[in-house]
């Protein structure tokens, strides 16, 4: 129900005008007047202003004696504490609710004149104000997640090296030091690409040796203004491949990995692709968290144009795509392992979400391993808003196969032993997916 107009009070002593709807229960009709005893019970009060709705639910009274229905100059009271915690944020233009996980103010409120037992409730500036930016209230995206996987290493060239080097102390080779100085050169002209002044970049790296060697090759690309900061990430480490003292026997369970499948495999003493993936997913809640409140970037010099660089690891570069795009077990398998100091670009589309095919093309991504439904669903990706689900996306195709097989008298215990024996539908050989 639309009661009509509300004054909000923001910086400045200025007023905005913003349409204020009242739903729920308890409403009453606006054109039979309106006094301090008719109180609103479990309602939800919209203000719309510049485009962007806040919704606050609670119970409310309305001061104002008498209104019609066109005009209402009101201030809307809470029975209980005023808490801007309690407001969702959604566009007016697409009605797509935004639920930010911190839900906040519009920007630019200094005082909002909410009556609590009839005294307003004061919110300071930095409170508020820093933590909006622009239409939506939040600090700007960052326009790409570039992932890199380290440069050669001596492991690369000579599997002997881990019998006697920890795994996290191996180095790069003269070429992976070559590869490291040529990647930072190719992410520098990437961003450069864009022709924008304020462009900045900020680092998440893998503790081991190999991967912060990278870092240092790809670091002299750039001024050292042009570095927002450098966070080591342990979440970021290679898979744990358990005791590689002797070599032989490491030979035969990679062997065996491959029979039972690469994602739920765990080495002796070591880490199945599933075990980083569940570490890989609190680190995806770390970064998606440092995003939204703009941890990377100071309130006072934040941009449009920052870029986050992830230097890791094969393996848990794929667990993070995975992760990322809700890939299934079978699509994960099916993918290739990234070669020294090759990118994955994920770059921000208009609608707010980060797609492949921003930077890439579907051969590339092909040639990664991804199959077509993938690469189409990078595509919607590419225009989707957040919030959104994609209901052409076939979450898992081969859910039902156990009904086709049961229908048609197959041996089901068959099955697996058939998955393994096909290669992927993609191509993929074992010697390509390791």
């Amino acid at each position: 129900m639309v009661l009509g107009q509300v004054m909000l009070p923001v910086l400045a002593g200025k007023k905005v005008s913003g349409l204020m709807i009242v739903t729920g229960s308890g409403i009453h009709d606006p054109c039979a007047g309106v006094t301090e005893a008719n109180k609103f019970r479990n309602v939800s009060v919209h203000h719309s202003v510049n485009g962007w709705c806040l919704r606050r639910t609670g119970n409310f009274n309305l001061m104002k004696k008498s209104f019609d229905s066109s005009s209402l100059i009101s201030r809307a009271s809470s029975q209980a504490p005023f808490n801007p915690l309690q407001y969702q944020s959604y566009s007016i233009p697409s009605l797509n609710w935004r639920n930010k996980g911190v839900k906040r103010l519009i920007e630019g409120y200094n005082t909002q004149e909410v009556i609590q037992r009839g005294r307003p409730v004061e919110f300071s500036e930095s409170t508020i104000a820093s933590l909006f930016s622009e239409h939506n209230g939040m600090p700007p995206r960052p326009r790409r997640i570039i992932l890199v996987r380290h440069g050669e290493s001596l492991g690369n060239v000579d599997e002997t090296a881990y019998t006697q080097i920890p795994d996290s102390k191996i180095c790069l080779t003269e070429k992976g030091w070559k590869q490291a100085l040529k990647c930072g050169h190719d992410i520098r002209e990437l961003i450069e690409g864009d022709h924008s002044d304020d462009w900045k970049v900020y680092f998440y790296v893998s503790p081991y040796n190999r991967t912060l060697q990278t870092l240092r090759g790809i670091g002299i690309a750039f001024d050292r203004e042009r570095i927002a900061g450098v966070r080591e990430e342990p979440r970021l480490r290679e898979q744990d491949f358990g005791n590689f003292q002797d070599r032989e026997r490491m030979r035969v369970e990679k062997a065996i990995r491959l029979r039972y499948g690469r994602f739920f495999y765990r080495f002796p003493n070591g880490e199945s692709a599933a075990d980083v993936y569940d570490r890989i997913t609190g680190f995806r809640e770390t970064l998606r968290a440092d995003i939204d409140v703009g941890r990377f970037q100071r309130p006072e010099s934040r941009s449009k144009n920052m870029n986050l660089v992830l230097v890791s690891h094969g393996l848990t570069l794929r667990v993070f795509l995975m992760r990322w795009y809700k890939w299934t077990v079978q699509q994960f398998e099916g993918l290739y392992n990234f070669g020294n100091t090759e990118m994955l670009v994920m770059e921000l589309g208009p609608g707010g979400r980060y797609s492949l095919t921003m930077h890439h093309s579907a051969d590339e991504l092909r040639a990664f391993g991804m199959t077509d439904d993938m690469i189409e669903d990078q595509e919607w990706q590419k225009i989707a808003r957040p919030g959104e689900l994609n209901n052409n996306w076939d979450t898992n195709p081969s859910f039902f196969h156990h009904f086709d097989a049961a229908a048609k008298g197959l041996d089901l215990n068959a099955i697996p032993d058939d998955i393994v024996r096909y290669p992927p539908v993609n191509g993929a050989t074992h010697s390509k997916l390791y």
